[in-house]
């Protein structure tokens, strides 16, 4: 199942050969973190001359559902284009909201 989390592979600088790899999770409370990273590492490691592997976990650009493969957004009913962002002033809202629930809803 591809959910969109690897947003880069790149070969290492000659100075530090392997493979890195940056990628994200679907939320940063997401329990199962350090399984997905180890088996990103390990299907890396198990490429013939891959090297050492650098997992880079990133948060920037957030993940969105719209970032899993065509096949898998179709069978969750997904519309096939992203929606817009809220405007600046919904997007403060959003962040005021977060903060009250934050408060109310501890951890």
């Amino acid at each position: 199942v591809d959910l969109g989390l690897v947003y880069d592979i790149r070969l290492g600088p000659a100075s530090q050969p392997g493979v890195v790899v940056e990628m994200t999770l679907t939320t940063p409370h997401c329990p199962r973190a350090e399984e997905i990273m180890a088996n990103a590492r390990r299907a890396v490691e198990a490429q013939p001359g891959a090297g050492p592997v650098d997992v880079r976990l990133v948060w920037d650009p957030p993940w969105t559902p719209y970032r899993m493969a065509e096949p898998l957004k179709t069978t969750l009913g997904l519309p096939a284009e992203e929606p817009a962002p809220l405007p600046s002033s919904a997007s403060g809202l959003v962040a005021r909201l977060r903060s009250l629930f934050e408060r109310i809803v501890p951890g």
